[in-house]
């Protein structure tokens, strides 16, 4: 293949376009700038790789040699930087997955303002956190790194990573990822992201989460959370409140800690929905939040926002089953399926933040905004 236009020149190029407000140079030099090796004049250098791997999930079904005709073609760019499939796949290698992650830190944030319709609730910048698993080749270096999930029938048929997302509600912009080994507990997992939520945040976790440490943890980081309460966890009551919630006592799993007392205190919220023609009529749903003042925070209010969660099961949908094809990644080793899913998650900066920096519509709110807190 004759090289029309060579790589730098292609990245020059797409980032002086449409992409620069979204991909620009200084952050794709800057996600390079702690690398250590020697940098040499390669035909796929580091900075067009590093494009590459984000641009390259919008075509996540087809070869690379493919994508990388498709993106030269749609970019005006002729044929693009000449490169068969073996060398895009070294490529990728020897770039790894530290410039990717960076990459990431630097431009996955928070997009709504204030006026953003869903985005804000008491003040507070709503978050949501949840998790899913994504399957990997069926590789020996996959297996050893990511392992296979128990079913009843045996093993997962192919290795998985866990992968969880702490996503802005309103715009379901992912603020944060990680991934980690299929088996990992998905509560450690969350605590770690914790570390994006802070002063005036109000993060949304579901039951599968909750657990004290969860609690404690964003109290340490300054952040206010909104959680489903598992059927399994019996607080200890303190006192009612004005509007009906109490205050209650919760316990931690751990003997030790549990024997010396400790705990901590949220306000709990009882709702049922009170249609007769939608599933679950009448059944309890217990909240939990660290906002404790009834007249600052109604509980209906709180009832009515914590449907925003599923806002981060809609990204999640859209990483799973939209912007990719229905199987396993196609990276075969440790540090190319991390590089990945976390460019999979990156994907949002390139094909979906444009449109979300100014939404006219407000995300639907659910039967639980007609459901009346009870003692």
């Amino acid at each position: 293949m004759v090289i029309v236009c060579s790589a730098e020149a292609a990245v020059e190029r797409l980032t002086a376009g449409a992409l620069g407000p979204l991909l620009p140079l200084a952050a794709l030099d800057a996600a390079l700038a702690d690398e250590t090796r020697p940098r040499r004049c390669r035909t796929l250098p580091a900075r067009f790789m590093l494009l590459f791997c984000v641009l390259l999930n919008l075509y996540a079904d087809e070869a690379l040699p493919h994508v990388l005709r498709r993106v030269a073609g749609y970019w005006g760019l002729g044929d693009g930087p000449g490169a068969t499939a073996g060398a895009l796949c070294q490529a990728r290698y020897r770039l790894g997955a530290r410039p990717v992650v960076a990459l990431f830190r630097q431009l996955c944030r928070p997009l709504a303002t204030p006026a953003t319709p869903g985005a804000f609730l008491f003040g507070r910048r709503l978050l949501a956190l949840d998790g899913s698993h994504l399957d990997l080749p069926d590789t020996p270096a996959n297996e050893r790194a990511f392992g296979r999930r128990p079913t009843p029938r045996g093993r997962s048929a192919w290795p998985q990573a866990l992968v969880v997302l702490l996503v802005a509600c309103g715009t379901r912009a992912v603020c944060d990822a990680g991934v980690w080994p299929g088996l990992t507990d998905e509560r450690r997992a969350g605590r770690r992201l914790l570390r994006s939520a802070g002063p005036g945040t109000l993060v949304l976790w579901d039951w599968g989460f909750q657990n004290v440490a969860m609690v404690e943890a964003a109290r340490a980081r300054g952040a206010d959370f909104l959680s489903r309460l598992p059927a399994t966890v019996r607080p200890v009551p303190i006192h009612a409140l004005s509007d009906g919630t109490l205050l209650v006592r919760l316990r931690p799993a751990d003997h030790p800690r549990r024997y010396r007392g400790a705990h901590v205190v949220v306000r709990l919220i009882r709702s049922t929905l009170d249609d007769p023609q939608r599933p679950g009529h009448r059944l309890e749903h217990r909240l939990v939040t660290s906002l404790l003042d009834p007249a600052t925070a109604p509980a209906r209010e709180l009832v009515a926002a914590y449907h925003r969660h599923w806002e981060v099961e809609s990204a999640l949908d859209e990483l799973k089953a939209h912007q990719r094809p229905a199987r396993p990644l196609r990276s075969r080793s440790r540090s190319a399926s991390s590089k990945r899913s976390t460019a999979s998650s990156s994907r949002t900066i390139s094909c979906v933040r444009p449109w979300r920096r100014r939404p006219k519509v407000a995300p639907r709110r659910s039967a639980s905004a007609s459901s009346a807190p009870c003692a």
